[in-house]
């Protein structure tokens, strides 16, 4: 009877151990370092801040805070100048649709060549929209919904379509969590979930995945927020929350990666 009573306590001790380390695996901190964010002291970065553009306070200081070498670009800039002197360029939140509009074909083709010969691109919320192929804007808060479209860059083969139902009426979160995948240079060093701000982004809708890897997730909806793309030689990262407004900075790891990595120095 001791022996059985012992092998019992021993049984639902390993268990309890077992569920302890499952818990721990599937909750903890991830183990790899990750790239060192000083190195983004070296990289040049140029910040759009043009017709269209909002939250460029927000979006500086937080390029401020990771240490990161930018100046800030135009119309002009896009237009007249060697992009080739950028590692990378930042579209901010705003408005797509004068994105377009301002920066005309000739802008944008401009973009499109800069990111092909190696160039890299970072969208968040309306410069994320921007990057589309086909971009669905389905209209404010308390607004009936919408179908209005227009092409963007093309530096994805899909649809950017928002705001998401599932924030639906004020398409508005302050506590918007995101399920991350860590398998990619720009997630590894990441824990599981993060939680940064949504407002009125879009959802991303692949129809080719061939140089997609799908980083993040909403937890509600299961809705594809963050991506990197290789586009030709150049690359891509895009999200369609916003982590310059991220109170607890818990998204600006992932962003300095993602400069890191659109600059080829990850």
């Amino acid at each position: 009877m001791l022996l059985r009573k012992t092998v019992g306590i021993l049984i639902i001790f390993c268990s309890i151990v077992s569920l302890s380390s499952c818990k721990k695996e599937l909750t903890s901190e991830p183990t790899n370092p990750g790239p060192d964010l000083t190195e983004l002291k070296n990289i040049h970065l140029g910040l759009y801040i043009d017709s269209g553009a909002n939250g460029i306070d927000e979006v500086k200081n937080m390029l401020n805070q990771l240490g990161c070498f930018y100046s800030t670009i135009n119309k002009d800039t896009i237009l007249t100048r060697d992009l080739n002197k950028y590692d990378l360029i930042l579209f901010p939140g705003g408005d797509m649709w004068v994105y377009k509009s301002h920066l005309t074909a000739t802008g944008i083709n401009k973009i499109k060549e800069y990111v092909k010969g190696g160039g890299g691109y970072i969208g968040i919320c309306a410069g994320s929209y921007f990057a589309a192929t086909k971009i669905v804007w389905r209209g404010w808060a308390n607004e009936p919904r919408q179908y209005l479209t227009i092409t963007g860059l093309g530096l994805f083969s899909g649809t950017a379509d928002g705001p998401i139902d599932d924030y639906a009426p004020t398409y508005q979160d302050y506590n918007c969590l995101v399920n991350i995948d860590r398998n990619h240079s720009i997630t590894s060093n990441i824990t599981q979930q993060i939680d940064y701000p949504y407002l009125f982004g879009s959802k991303f809708i692949l129809e080719d995945s061939s140089n997609v890897s799908i980083l993040g997730r909403s937890a509600s909806g299961n809705n594809l927020v963050v991506l990197a793309v290789q586009y030709e030689l150049g690359r891509v990262f895009l999200t369609g929350l916003h982590p310059e407004f991220d109170e607890d900075k818990s998204s600006w790891k992932m962003i300095g990666n993602a400069i890191l990595w659109c600059s080829h120095k990850l």
